[in-house]
């Protein structure tokens, strides 16, 4: 399974800026770089992707994100770019608490077949993650104090060493290794290097089942 070191944070900035109200993480599109299953694939028709995901928020809070449909992808080198951007996951900057905050969402990415069990798969990750032991956010002098980033850093492996158990209850899809996205916000007023408020776009790969895909995604405040 592959994970990712956490996302590059940006920097605050003039405290005249207004604070951030929401973090968003969206994706701008997804490449078919080989089908699943080489010759078979491309024989029958290709492959169907869904993506779906977990976040978990700042406080620890985790949270199933709906299973997107990206359709059919018929050949090597198919792209599907969306304009604008797909969101995949939206955080609501919680009031009163203090800063950093750092975020994480896992892509789960599958090709789906007759008979499913994605939905399945991610129901049971939400369950592995939320018995992860998360400190409850303690209020000092009115201002509440973030879970330590390293808890955070637990609770998204969780996710991804009770995979490789989950994968026998997706009966005919075929899911990726799932991979961690993470950023930390150090201010209310966080904007990304240079001052804008969507940061650069990434790719991340996932491959397995003989093929491989590539999502270029990126963060994005909403003040």
């Amino acid at each position: 399974m592959e994970t990712n070191q956490p996302s590059l944070g940006g920097t605050a900035v003039a405290a005249a800026a207004k604070p951030v109200r929401r973090l968003v993480l969206q994706i701008h599109e997804v490449k078919c770089v080989d089908e699943t299953n080489s010759g078979t694939a491309e024989i029958f028709g290709g492959d169907e992707i869904d993506l779906a995901g977990i976040s978990i928020d700042a406080s620890g809070r985790v949270t199933r994100l709906p299973t997107l449909d990206l359709g059919g992808f018929s050949g090597d080198g198919k792209t599907k770019r969306f304009s604008p951007a797909r969101t995949v996951a939206t955080f609501e900057i919680r009031k009163g608490m203090s800063f950093p905050q750092f975020y994480q969402v896992a892509f789960i990415l599958a090709e789906r077949d007759a008979g499913g069990g994605l939905g399945e798969v991610v129901d049971d990750l939400v369950e592995e993650a939320r018995k992860k032991p998360i400190p409850v956010a303690a209020a000092a002098a009115g201002v509440l104090v973030p879970v330590a980033k390293a808890v955070l850093i637990e609770v998204g492996t969780v996710i991804i060493k009770k995979l490789p158990g989950l994968i026998s209850k997706a009966l005919d899809d075929d899911i990726f290794p799932t991979q961690v996205e993470s950023l930390s916000l150090d201010a209310a007023t966080f904007r990304f290097p240079g001052g804008p408020a969507t940061g650069p776009t990434e790719r991340r790969n996932f491959k397995a089942h003989d093929g491989e895909y590539r999502i270029t995604y990126s963060w994005r405040v909403v003040v």
